[in-house]
């Protein structure tokens, strides 16, 4: 598992791209994230300490079905032109312990270990909450703080000392401002044959 720290944007369209999780497959990189941040063919670049832009790759993949406020289906590849510009790793602590990377896991997993959801986000960084349950098309509902451009964020699971990937933001319940969705990923990757890095 790795995140790219940095505060992306589609060229012309700031603060839709956000932290990701990358994917190997076949030697190429991607950076999921999620269907409604941009559209196939779409360029993303990302700000340096300087303010300049550098390409960081384009948008190959994109879908999202919505469904009332709720994304039914939200993901979305950006293949990786120079993987030097997102090859960063964060480091997961709680109660001053380091917290260990673990499998990715799929929606029957957080159904039954109920596990404490936490996701980060350009917008709003970093946000926990508990996990309520899957939405009507298999969506993960939790309880986080979630702005708009924190939309392709890792959602990750906290569990025994673990983190566990799990999904990616994809929005938030209109009628209620801490109830969050994320499209859960382990089917994803699995049906695409990609490796989460």
């Amino acid at each position: 598992l790795r995140f790219a720290p940095w505060k992306g944007e589609k060229e012309g369209e700031p603060e839709l791209s956000v932290e990701r999780y990358e994917e190997l497959r076949e030697s190429e990189q991607f950076i999921l994230t999620a269907g409604h941040c941009g559209r196939e063919g779409d360029v993303f670049s990302m700000e340096d300490p300087e303010g300049r832009q550098h390409v960081v790759g384009t948008m190959t993949y994109s879908e999202f079905q919505n469904h009332g406020d709720i994304g039914r289906y939200d993901k979305g590849l950006i293949k990786i032109d120079n993987p030097a510009m997102v090859d960063a790793r964060v480091q997961l602590f709680w109660k001053n312990q380091q917290m260990t990377t673990a499998t990715v896991q799929n929606t029957n997993w957080t159904e039954e270990h109920k596990p404490r959801l936490c996701r980060m986000g350009a917008r709003t960084g970093l946000s926990c909450g508990p996990y309520y349950g899957l939405g009507a098309d298999g969506q993960l509902i939790y309880n986080a703080i979630s702005l708009p451009g924190d939309s392709g964020g890792p959602v990750f699971a906290t569990h025994n000392g673990n983190v566990f990937p799990v999904g990616i933001v994809s929005g938030g319940l209109k009628e209620d401002a801490i109830h969050q969705v994320a499209q859960p990923i382990a089917q994803f990757l699995n049906d695409g044959g990609y490796t989460l890095l």
